[in-house]
């Protein structure tokens, strides 16, 4: 896996999926938008994951949370 800056984006800025470099492994490739803090939680902002990254992240949290992929809590 490479180093990839993580440019964030906000909600409504771009489209749910596309072809785009993941964030995570920086591929070009078909991907989803992940909201780094879950929505319930008050989650804008958003990164495009390639589907095994998205898997990833949610399976690992503490891992991704680390690489700024994934935030605990709330945001007010």
């Amino acid at each position: 896996m490479q180093n990839v800056t993580i440019k964030y984006y906000k909600h409504g800025e771009m489209l749910k999926v596309g072809y785009r470099n993941c964030a995570r492994c920086g591929r070009y490739c078909e991907c989803d938008m992940h909201h780094v803090r879950t929505r319930s939680r008050g989650g804008k902002k958003m990164i495009p994951l390639c589907r095994m990254c998205h898997v990833w992240v949610g399976t690992h949290p503490k891992d991704a949370a680390k690489l700024g992929l994934y935030k605990r809590g709330y945001e007010i």
